[in-house]
C-alpha cells in the first residue's frame, strides 16, 4: 500500500538488516522474485510465522521460582518532590502455586449481523424506568430518538439492521438520544448474551457510561458484569482525582475506589515504598541477573480485575478513544491456546467484543490523527528543558545506580551526546543563516518542513554534470552522491575532486575545532563546487551542509530509537516518552505508510527569524492513515487482528461534514437524525456581540500581538459586560416564560485557561459580582491549576466537573473551548441548564502541526473519491494528491489569511464542526438558544479579505454545492445549517 519508492526504501533497509532473505533483485529494479528452489506455500507460511513472532514484540515471560525469594525491580518516584529518578527496590514473594497463566482471553465468534429492534429497546427502557433512581424517562428521550431516525434513504427507521466489516454510521444532533440510546441498547444487548464494546471519548465518560450502565442492569436485576478499562498506570490517580474533585451531586468516591483503588500484594523488603502504577508486575529478577520474571500474583491481584473480567465473563466493556487506540495489556495473555506475552488493547477487546459501539466517532478519528503526527524538540535558544535532555540526566543519574551494564554505558553516552550537539550546531547555523539556502522551486516562501533527502536527485544532477530539469542520476552516481554524507568510508572511489568535499561536509559535522567555523567551510564547499563547474554555486553549498545536519541527526534518531528498550531496561523511565513520540505506528494500521504512501520524517525550524532567541528546532513524524483507520475499523483491522470482521456501530453529530480534514468519516451514513425543530431538536440563533474597545472600534482578539492579549481579554471582560452581558442576564432572570428563568445562566468560551481569568478579571472591574462568576480549572491530574492567578471568591470548578455549574449559583461559566465542545452535559431535569453561548475567541485550528498535516493530506487524498476497478492506479492518484496537498501547505506563508483559499475553507470546515458541537450544549432535551461571536475576528471589518467568519462559510457552502453534498447537509444539520446561513449567507438560505 506504499509508493514504489517508499516500498524501495522499506525493502533496502529491511535488506541492510538481514531480512527477507528469500528475496533477490532482478536485472528491473523496481521488481524482486522468490529465490529458486523454495515453494511458494513454504514461503509463505514461514513469512507468516514470523510476522505472528514479530508481532509478540516481546518474548514470553516465564513467572518466577516457586517461593519465599527476594527479587528486586527498579521503581520509579514520581516528581512531588522536584526529582525523577529510578530506584531498585527488593520485593518478597511468597511461596504461592505459580502454573495458573494470569489473563485467559475468551473470544466472541464470529457474527455476520445483529438486529437492534426500537421496540425491544422501548421495552428495555420501560423496564430500567420502572426500577431505577435516574430521575427522568430513559423512555421517552429513546422513544423521541427512534421516532425520529432516518435511514439512509430517508425513510423511517424501525430498527438498525448493524453489518459486520463496513463502519455503520449513525449521525444525530447534540441532545437528541444519542447516549440514552447506547446506554439502553448495551443494557439490552448484555441481558440477551451479547458481549459489547463501548468506546468513549474520554475518562470520566467511560467510569460513568460504566456506572450509569451497571446500575441499570442492577436495576432489573440483571448479574451481567460491566468493566471500565484505562491506562492501568493511572487507576490510583484517577481514583485520587475522582475523590478530590468530587462535589455533593458528583456521586458517592467510594464507588470510585471499589471500581479503580487496589495495592500491590509483594511486601517490600528494601528500597521505595510502594508506588501506585508503578508495581513490578513483569520486572522482577534476580540480582546480577538480566532475566526478567512475572509477578505470580497477577491472577489474584485487585489490579488487574478488570482486565480478567474483560476478558472472559464482562458483558459491558467500557474504554476511552485514547486507550482502545494506544494502549497495551502490559501482562501475558493466553489466546487461543497460545501465550502472548503483550498484546494491543484493540486487540484485546476486538477479540472479546459481538458489536463495538463508539460515541464521538469523529472525536475517534481526531485521536487517531494526533497519534499519527508527532513532534520532538531537539534544540532551543532559549533555556527549557529538552525531552532528550531530561532522558540524558536519567541516564546519568542510572549510571550512579549502577543499572547500566558496562557494555551499553559508552554506547547510550556517545548517542545522547551527538543528540545534544548536532542539532544544537545545526540550529545555531540557521540562526546566524550560515544555512539558509534559496529553494530550487523559486517559491515565494520556503517551505516550513525540511526532508533531509528531498534535493539528492537535484544536487546528484549538478555534481554530476547532468541537466537537472531533464536527466535522471543513475544508482551509481546515486550511491556515490550519498557517500558524500556518510560516517563510513566510501567503499567505491569517488568521482575526481569529490573527496576534497567529502571533507568539508564531514568536518561541519565533526567536533573538531576546524568544524567550528561554518561560515569557512561553507566559503570552502563554494570553492569546490566552482571548480567542479556546478551551477547555482551558493544555493548548492547550502543545500549539501543542509543535508549533511540533517541526515547526520535523522541516522542518530534512528540510533537512538534502536536502543531506546535498553534504555528503558536499564531504568530510564522517559525513554518510553521519547520512543513514543518517535514510533511511527505502534497499533496495527492497514496503511502504516499513510495516504502519501511512505513516512514522511522531516525537520523544521521555528520561532521568529528576526531573534536569535526565539527558534526552535524539531523533527517531525507523519506516518499512518487515520481516516481509513477509522473507517475500516470493523472490516480490516478486525480481521487482520481477529481473523473476522466485526460489527462497528459509530455515532457521532459531526461525523459527517464533507470539507472537514478531521471530523469527516469517510464512510456511507446509513442513519439520521434530522435536525428540525419539528422532531425537537431546538432552535438555534447565530448572532455577532463584538464588543466596542477604547478606540471605537470592535475588539479583535484573534490575530492580536501575544504580549498585548491579556490586556485585550481582560478589555473583552469589561466591555462585554457593560454593553451586553449585564442587561442580557437581567431580561433572563426577569422573563415571562419560567423555563427561560430556569435557565438563566450563560457559557462564554476562551482557548485556554488563563484567558478565562483575564476575562473574568474584565467581568469583575465592569462591576460583576464574584459570585456570579465560575471558572473552569484544570483538573487535579492536569497539574497547572496553582499556575493560575485566580481572581479571589469566585467560584472553581474542575474541568472534569463542569456538570455541576448549575448547583454553585453562579450564572456566568468560563471555561477553554476543547473542555466544553464535547461530551458535557450541564442540565437540570434532562434539559440544558445555559440559555446562550459567548464565543470569546476565534478557535484555534493551527496548520503547521504534523497532526493537521496528518489530517488534510488524508482527508485530500478521499475527498470526493470512489472505490476503483483499477486499485493499484487509484492509489497512486490518490498518494499524488496528497503529496501535492503536502507541498503546497508546507510552501504557504502559515499566517491563516495567506493560506491558499482551499486549506483556509478545510480549516473553517473543522472550525464549523467544533461550533456546532458546541451549540448542542445548550440544546439538551431540545432547548433553544443563541449562539454569540463576541472576537471581532469573526467579522469582515475584523479580519483580512477572505478570512471572516461570512467569507468562509459562503466558501464551504458553495464546495457542498459542487461536490453535490448539499441536499444531505441540509437533511443532517437543517436547524443549525439555516441559523449560519441566516447569519452569514442570507440570500443562499432558500437555495
Amino acid at each position: 500500500m506504499a509508493t514504489e519508492s517508499g516500498f524501495r526504501i522499506s525493502v533496502d533497509s529491511a535488506l541492510r538488516h538481514g531480512r527477507l532473505i528469500r528475496y533477490e533483485r532482478t536485472d528491473n529494479d523496481s521488481l524482486l522474485r522468490v529465490m529458486s528452489g523454495i515453494p511458494a506455500d513454504q514461503v509463505l507460511a514461514e513469512a507468516l510465522e514470523e510476522l505472528e513472532q514479530a508481532a509478540q514484540q516481546r518474548q514470553w515471560l516465564p513467572p518466577v521460582a516457586p517461593g519465599p525469594k527476594t527479587y528486586i525491580s527498579s521503581v520509579y518516584l514520581g516528581a512531588s518532590s522536584g526529582r525523577q529518578e529510578f530506584r531498585t527496590g527488593t520485593f518478597l514473594v511468597p511461596d504461592v502455586p505459580v502454573g495458573i497463566e494470569p489473563i485467559h482471553l475468551s473470544p466472541s465468534p464470529e457474527r455476520s449481523a445483529l438486529t437492534l429492534d426500537f421496540d425491544t429497546l422501548r421495552i428495555a427502557a420501560k423496564e430500567i424506568d420502572a426500577a431505577g433512581t435516574h430521575g427522568f424517562s430513559l423512555y421517552d428521550v429513546l422513544d423521541g430518538f427512534a421516532a425520529g431516525l432516518r435511514t439512509s434513504s430517508h425513510s423511517a427507521a424501525s430498527s438498525l439492521d448493524l453489518r459486520a466489516g463496513p463502519l455503520n454510521l449513525l449521525v444525530a444532533p447534540t441532545g437528541s438520544g444519542k447516549s440514552i440510546f447506547m446506554r439502553v441498547a448495551a443494557s439490552s444487548l448484555a441481558r440477551e448474551g451479547n458481549s459489547v464494546l463501548l468506546v468513549t471519548p474520554g475518562v470520566e465518560d467511560t467510569l460513568a457510561l460504566a456506572e450509569q450502565i451497571e446500575g441499570d442492569l442492577r436495576a432489573v436485576g440483571s448479574e451481567a458484569e460491566v468493566v471500565a478499562l484505562m491506562s492501568p498506570r493511572r487507576l490510583i490517580e484517577v481514583a485520587e482525582q475522582r475523590a478530590n474533585d468530587a462535589t455533593e451531586v458528583s456521586g458517592d468516591p467510594r464507588r470510585t475506589w471499589d471500581r479503580l483503588g487496589y495495592s500491590c500484594l509483594l511486601p517490600v523488603i528494601d528500597g521505595p515504598p510502594w508506588e501506585p502504577g508503578q508495581e513490578p508486575c513483569t520486572n522482577l529478577r534476580v540480582p546480577d541477573e538480566e532475566q526478567r520474571y512475572r509477578c505470580p500474583l497477577i491472577s489474584v491481584c485487585e489490579k488487574w480485575r478488570p482486565w480478567r473480567r474483560a476478558a472472559e465473563s464482562a458483558k459491558v466493556i467500557v474504554t476511552n478513544h485514547a486507550y482502545f487506540q494506544s494502549g497495551s495489556v502490559p501482562v501475558p495473555v493466553t489466546l487461543n491456546g497460545r501465550p502472548r506475552p503483550r498484546i494491543t488493547v484493540q486487540e484485546f477487546l476486538l477479540q472479546r467484543a459481538d458489536v463495538v459501539m463508539i460515541d464521538e466517532i469523529d472525536a475517534f478519528q481526531a485521536q487517531a490523527v494526533e497519534n499519527s503526527g508527532r513532534t520532538l524538540v531537539l534544540a532551543r535558544r532559549d533555556s527549557e528543558d529538552l525531552l532528550l535532555g531530561k532522558l540524558d540526566r536519567q541516564r546519568r543519574e542510572q549510571v550512579f545506580a549502577g543499572t547500566v551494564p558496562a557494555e551499553l554505558e559508552l554506547d547510550f553516552q556517545r548517542i545522547m551526546k551527538r543528540l545534544d550537539y548536532i542539532p544544537e550546531r545545526y540550529l545555531a547555523a540557521v540562526v546566524h543563516k550560515f544555512i539558509d539556502p534559496a529553494d530550487p522551486i523559486r517559491s515565494r516562501h520556503r517551505p516550513r518542513l525540511h526532508i533531509p533527502r528531498r534535493w539528492d536527485n537535484l544536487l546528484a544532477c549538478r555534481l554530476c554534470g547532468l541537466d537537472e530539469r531533464t536527466e535522471r542520476p543513475t544508482d551509481a552516481q546515486l550511491d556515490s552522491f550519498e557517500s558524500l554524507f556518510h560516517q563510513r568510508e566510501p567503499k567505491m572511489p569517488l568521482p575526481e575532486g569529490w573527496g576534497v568535499l567529502r571533507e568539508e561536509l564531514r568536518a561541519a559535522v565533526s567536533m573538531q575545532p576546524s568544524g567550528d567555523q561554518l561560515a569557512d567551510r561553507r566559503d570552502a564547499i563554494r570553492n569546490h563546487l566552482v571548480q567542479l563547474e556546478v551551477q547555482e554555486v551558493e544555493q548548492t553549498a547550502e543545500l549539501m551542509l543542509r543535508r549533511v545536519f540533517l541526515g547526520e541527526i535523522h541516522r542518530d534518531l534512528a540510533s537512538l530509537e534502536q536502543r531506546l528498550p535498553l534504555m528503558r531496561d536499564a531504568g530510564m523511565r522517559l525513554a518510553d516518552e521519547v520512543e513514543a513520540t518517535l514510533d511511527r505506528g505502534s497499533s496495527w494500521q492497514a496503511t502504516p505508510e499513510g495516504p502519501i504512501g511512505r513516512t514522511v520524517f522531516g525537520f523544521a525550524t521555528t520561532g521568529d527569524p528576526d531573534r536569535t532567541d526565539d527558534r526552535t528546532l524539531t523533527t517531525e513524524i507523519i506516518s499512518g492513515d487515520p481516516h481509513v483507520y477509522t473507517a475500516e475499523l470493523g472490516r480490516t483491522t478486525a480481521a487482520a487482528l481477529t481473523g473476522a470482521p466485526r460489527i462497528v456501530l459509530a455515532l457521532s453529530a459531526t461525523a459527517y461534514l464533507p470539507e472537514s480534514p478531521t471530523l469527516h468519516v469517510h464512510a456511507p451514513v446509513r442513519w439520521y437524525y434530522p435536525d428540525h425543530t419539528d422532531h425537537g431538536t431546538g432552535k438555534v440563533t447565530i448572532r455577532s456581540s463584538a464588543v466596542t474597545g477604547l478606540g471605537g472600534t470592535g475588539i479583535v482578539f484573534s490575530g492580536a500581538p501575544k504580549h498585548r492579549k491579556p490586556e485585550l481579554m481582560n478589555q473583552l471582560g469589561f466591555f462585554l459586560w457593560q454593553q451586553t452581558l449585564e442587561d442580557h442576564l437581567d431580561r433572563l432572570h426577569n422573563h415571562a416564560d419560567t423555563q427561560r428563568r430556569s435557565r438563566a445562566r450563560v457559557l462564554l468560551v476562551v482557548n485556554s485557561y488563563n484567558q478565562g481569568v483575564q476575562l473574568a478579571r474584565g467581568l469583575i472591574r465592569a462591576g460583576a459580582a464574584r459570585s456570579r462568576v465560575c471558572l473552569a480549572v484544570p483538573a487535579a491530574s492536569e497539574g497547572r491549576r496553582d499556575q493560575l492567578e485566580l481572581p479571589s471568591d469566585v467560584h472553581v470548578l474542575p474541568a472534569n466537573r463542569l456538570k455541576d455549574f448549575p448547583n454553585t449559583g453562579a450564572d456566568v461559566l468560563i471555561s477553554p473551548f476543547a473542555r466544553v465542545a464535547r461530551g458535557l452535559n450541564i442540565v437540570v431535569e434532562n434539559k440544558s441548564a445555559l440559555d446562550s453561548i459567548w464565543v470569546c475567541v476565534r478557535p484555534i485550528k493551527l496548520i503547521d502541526r504534523p497532526a493537521a498535516l496528518v489530517a488534510h493530506t488524508g482527508a485530500k487524498a478521499l475527498l470526493g473519491r470512489d472505490a476503483s476497478d483499477q486499485p493499484a492506479a487509484e492509489l497512486a492518484e490518490r498518494h499524488e494528491l496528497s503529496a501535492s496537498h503536502l507541498e503546497l501547505i508546507n510552501r504557504a506563508n502559515p499566517a491563516f489569511s495567506r493560506l491558499p483559499r482551499i486549506v483556509r475553507v478545510a480549516v473553517f470546515a473543522d472550525v464549523f464542526g467544533d461550533l456546532n458541537q458546541l451549540i448542542g450544549r445548550a440544546r439538551r432535551g431540545g432547548t433553544d438558544t443563541t449562539l454569540y461571536l463576541v472576537d471581532n475576528a469573526f467579522n469582515p471589518d475584523g479580519s483580512a479579505p477572505g478570512s471572516s467568519f461570512h467569507a468562509l462559510f459562503t466558501h464551504l457552502y458553495h464546495s457542498w454545492e459542487r461536490l453535490g453534498e448539499i441536499d444531505t447537509v441540509r437533511q443532517i444539520y437543517g436547524t443549525t445549517l439555516d441559523a449560519f446561513v441566516r447569519f452569514a449567507l442570507p440570500t443562499t438560505r432558500n437555495r
